[in-house]
């Protein structure tokens, strides 16, 4: 089994209970998503890796038209349940292959709490790249580089015992680094703690 593959099922076993268990850095990111410095009232949004939705139901109660990605169906089902018939659309895809939409038709991307689990995040970027239209902003959230450094990680523990996923180390330079390559431009870096 590949290691995407491997996160995927780990997803799929972990959307049963994943909203319900605390998880610090889960409510971080969520705070992070609603601090931010964004209206979102018609704005079109593609949420990379958008687990249950939990970020996904705040922006399209905001006004966001929103398209969430996931590659696990088990989070993506919660994400479909949680915002019904909200008009938001889920797809399952995996990031790691071109994205399935248009050059520029987005002028949103949001990137959070997934690339710790892509070995090669220059590809994404540029992908983020594409479908970006011109001025439009791309925000990453992710584990800081210390946590990563320090071994801590996505992981949780169920009725069938603890499960830690695949997860690779990439520092903050790297992030940047490859999103310049890609074309982007950083505008704001912060350091956020739980």
């Amino acid at each position: 089994m590949t290691a995407i593959e491997s996160i995927r099922r780990a997803y799929d076993r972990w959307s049963d209970h994943y909203d319900d268990e605390h998880n610090p850095t889960r409510d971080l990111d969520g705070a992070f998503v609603r601090a931010l410095d964004q209206q979102w009232r018609n704005v079109s949004v593609l949420e990379l890796g958008c687990g249950t939705g939990k970020n996904s139901a705040y922006l399209v109660s905001a006004g966001a038209r929103l398209i969430g990605l996931d590659y696990s169906l088990g989070m993506l089902s919660k994400a479909q349940q949680r915002l019904g018939q909200t008009g938001a659309g889920f797809l399952r895809h995996d990031i790691c292959r071109p994205l399935p939409f248009a050059a520029g038709q987005f002028q949103v991307v949001l990137c959070n709490l997934v690339l710790e689990h892509i070995q090669n995040v220059a590809p994404l970027m540029g992908e983020v790249a594409r479908v970006l239209c011109v001025g439009g902003r791309f925000v990453l959230s992710e584990y800081h580089p210390y946590r990563s450094f320090a071994g801590k990680g996505a992981n949780f523990t169920d009725g069938e015992g603890s499960v830690r996923l695949q997860t690779y180390l990439h520092s903050t330079a790297e992030f940047v680094n490859a999103g310049i390559a890609a074309g982007l431009r950083v505008c704001r870096l912060g350091e956020h703690s739980d």
